[in-house]
């Protein structure tokens, strides 16, 4: 992937990643799974704006398929496009020094099993300290709920 052409986003808008179509051989699905732990470490370490799309790819891990594999591939094209991207925490003053933090969730996204996935972030002053997406355990039933 040295040599890809970079994409602006980690996900194309409107891609849904399902359960179903051709499964990758085992050698094929063991080089997913190490892409995708890749992505996994690269995220904790300083790219909070790949979270979302590595928990939708590592959700996938144990039956990938070749469009799971081509998501992940995008993943790494967009890397080479943002590598000089990553966390800066700003000097303290009087203006940037306040914590805010910021939820939302989305009802019913995934299509297999109808659960919601909700995400935060807490920044302290322009800067992203703390963040986590995660799937619900149960099936909301309204919106409210997510």
């Amino acid at each position: 992937m040295l040599d890809c052409n970079p994409v602006g986003l980690p996900i194309n808008a409107g891609t849904i990643l399902r359960r179903e179509g051709e499964l990758l051989s085992d050698g094929e699905k063991r080089g997913y799974q190490a892409m995708v732990g890749a992505i996994g470490y690269l995220m904790n370490c300083t790219r909070p704006d790949l979270a979302f799309v590595m928990s939708r790819l590592a959700q996938f891990a144990s039956c990938p398929t070749t469009a799971h594999m081509g998501a992940v591939k995008h993943v790494f094209r967009y890397i080479k496009g943002t590598v000089h991207a990553g966390l800066r925490i700003e000097g303290i003053d009087g203006h940037s020094s306040r914590v805010q933090g910021y939820f939302d969730s989305a009802f019913a996204d995934d299509p297999d099993d109808s659960r919601s996935t909700y995400g935060y972030t807490i920044l302290y002053g322009n800067s992203t300290i703390l963040w986590k997406s995660k799937k619900h355990k149960g099936i909301s039933l309204s919106t409210t709920d997510a």
